[in-house]
């Protein structure tokens, strides 16, 4: 396929990956998906699994498993809403899948949620390792609003990755936070989804940003578990960890860096490096 013909393909299928979180809740129609894209009934599919690899409904349902476990975590809202919301049609469906992904009920994992956070008496309770970063170049793209909806532009970022080059050799997976989700309203959270390359192309097309991590001392706490669960991990680095550790941070924001494929790997396996840039 041309360089300028895969770039539309793509560029329509991130229209698509737009539509589906958007209407997570409901039934997608494939004359409306297939309008979206620009596309036949009849190929859309096709092009969508081949440039995804992976099927709309697989897509689909790890967005609204995702917004589920969420929801869970945050909320006191029903198990029957939550349900409906993500757009199964029963309760027992609902409870099926997300025990099938996350490897508990929705309603045990809301229960293990719920329990109160005892960072206050645990002096260990993530590891930490001061590190020496050696500065990462970044291709960036942007989100607003909620960040357990960063998976949209980390979707858009490796569609367009792959197909322009990027990829090779496997870049850093890196998410950016700028604002703190317990004091700023949520439509106003601002975040990257990056990926790290040995250099940035230039020119670089639109929406997709350049972007750097600075060089020097970095605090590294290592968290395996849900990304649901990573407030906690947050909450105790600059609760416990930072106000007795002697250190300073420096003017730039803690990143992410995730070192597992969530679609692939039990939520309880997913490594997550906080990193908190040092003076």
């Amino acid at each position: 396929m041309k360089p300028d013909t895969l770039a539309r393909y793509t560029e329509r299928i991130c229209k698509v990956l737009d539509y589906l979180y958007a209407h997570s809740d409901s039934e997608p129609d494939l004359y409306t998906l297939a309008d979206v894209a620009c596309l036949s009934p009849y190929h859309f599919h096709r092009v969508y699994r081949g440039l995804m690899g992976e099927t709309l409904g697989d897509t689909l349902k790890e967005i609204r498993l995702r917004k589920a476990a969420g929801e869970l975590a945050r909320t006191r809202v029903p198990l029957s809403r939550i349900a409906e919301r993500a757009g199964f049609g029963s309760l027992p469906a609902f409870s099926r899948a997300f025990q099938q992904r996350y490897g508990a009920s929705p309603g045990r994992y809301r229960a293990i949620r719920a329990l109160p956070f005892p960072y206050a008496e645990e002096q260990d309770m993530y590891p930490i390792e001061i590190t020496e970063e050696s500065g990462t170049p970044l291709v960036g793209l942007a989100h607003h609003g909620d960040y357990h909806q960063i998976g949209l532009a980390f979707n858009k970022l490796f569609l367009h990755a792959g197909n322009a080059g990027w990829m090779q050799p496997m870049p850093r997976c890196i998410g950016l936070f700028y604002d703190d989700p317990n004091q700023v309203p949520e439509e106003k959270l601002r975040s990257h989804a990056a990926i790290g390359i040995a250099a940035v192309p230039d020119p670089l097309p639109t929406p997709f940003e350049g972007l750097a991590i600075p060089a020097g001392r970095t605090a590294t706490l290592r968290y395996t578990g849900p990304y649901s669960d990573l407030p906690e991990a947050y909450a105790w680095l600059f609760g416990h960890w930072l106000p007795q550790s002697g250190e300073e941070p420096r003017d730039f924001p803690a990143y992410e860096e995730y070192m597992n494929d969530p679609k692939t790997t039990p939520p309880a396996e997913l490594l997550t490096l906080i990193h908190l840039p040092l003076v």
